[in-house]
């Protein structure tokens, strides 16, 4: 599986809507170093303790996506009771790539006092404007200890966004943070569900396949 992702140049590391998503980002070994990216994304997987050290000295690596990453290790051994470094709060300060501060935030607000980190990431949901930002805080926030107090105005304002996922997911966090949730509610409009929206850019329909069956032969032809 490692062969084929390398030869296929497999770009799936990156965050949605990152700026290394264009073709000659990702090509670039600068901003998408892929060999040291699987490396740190496996041993992220993996969770073990001895990890620590590399994911913080990643933190200061000069590819994003690598910091990404390492932020991503720092959540699991935060919720396996690991403790942060100081220098992982100093980290998430100087950050300047926001995808970077929602998972550090993230794994700060596990290991420690919550309060300082939710106010963050309230702080990015309310600011956007990409919508798979906000979501990714969203997410985050959704793990999180639940302090209506400090999020849910930001939440309720996405509950009638034109985003699909953005509506959805503030609905269900809405619900979350008023102890109102139960698995019978209401998270998706059927009446708003739009198609085309796969990743908040606005793609065409998907095409619909229709199989002919004709003595002899087997043709399948695609529609709008």
């Amino acid at each position: 599986l490692d062969a084929h992702m390398r030869r296929i140049h497999d770009t799936g590391f990156i965050p949605e809507h990152a700026p290394t998503e264009t073709w000659e980002a990702a090509h670039d070994p600068a901003l998408y170093p892929l060999d040291a990216v699987m490396a740190l994304a496996a041993l992220a997987a993996e969770g073990a303790p001895a990890s620590l050290e590399q994911m913080v000295a990643s933190l200061t690596h000069p590819a994003a996506v690598m910091r990404y990453w390492a932020a991503q290790g720092l959540i699991g051994l935060a919720l396996a009771g690991e403790a942060m470094p100081p220098a992982i709060a100093e980290r998430a300060r100087a950050e300047d790539d926001v995808q970077v501060v929602i998972p550090l935030c993230e794994a700060l607000a596990l290991a420690g006092d919550p309060v300082p980190w939710l106010r963050r990431l309230t702080d990015i949901l309310s600011a956007g404007p990409d919508p798979r930002i906000r979501l990714q805080a969203m997410e985050a926030l959704t793990n999180l200890p639940l302090r209506p107090e400090i999020s849910l105005e930001a939440v309720e304002q996405l509950t009638d966004s034109d985003d699909q996922y953005l509506r959805a997911s503030s609905t269900y966090l809405q619900q979350l943070l008023c102890g109102t949730y139960a698995p019978g509610n209401a998270i998706f409009d059927q009446d708003r569900l739009d198609t085309r929206a796969q990743s908040g850019r606005g793609y065409p329909p998907p095409l619909a396949a229709v199989v002919e069956v004709t003595p002899g032969s087997l043709m399948t032809r695609w529609s709008a």
